[in-house]
């Protein structure tokens, strides 16, 4: 085993270093997979009626406030303890949104460990597609 101090390592090896420690959160949460789909994609999908299960990880008021149509709301806060309400979806795929990604990014990882095979993000999240002016519904 070698002992080395940060201070004994050069300057290029800490860059290579922190690259690598950041990128962990991204890699450990899927950053991007083939599974995700741009919110134009999912409204297209919506419309055609073969949209997947649409799971919005955003807090009960949030939802409330507008979600994207046919989504059903588990916060991810609750995620874990609520995984049996999608008992039985395990091998669906799963598109996953909150407002900005943190939330959902958290949410897939959850998922994925709990079995989830087919779990994909919302791009650009509830924030691109109000943005894009399309339908949401509100409770």
């Amino acid at each position: 085993m070698v002992n080395m101090k940060i201070t004994d390592m050069t300057p290029g090896f800490k860059a290579a270093l922190m690259a690598v420690l950041l990128a962990l959160p991204l890699t450990m949460t899927g950053a991007s997979n083939s599974l995700d789909r741009s919110a134009e994609e999912v409204g297209t999908q919506i419309q055609a009626g073969s949209a997947p299960l649409l799971l919005d990880v955003r807090s009960v008021q949030e939802f409330e406030s507008g979600h994207v149509p046919g989504a059903i709301n588990i916060p991810v806060q609750v995620l874990a303890d609520r995984l049996k309400d999608l008992e039985g979806r395990e091998a669906e795929t799963l598109i996953v949104y909150c407002e900005a990604g943190p939330r959902a990014r958290h949410a897939r990882w959850l998922l994925h460990g709990a079995g989830f095979e087919y779990i994909g993000l919302m791009i650009g999240h509830m924030k691109r597609w109000r943005a894009l002016g399309l339908p949401t519904h509100k409770i």
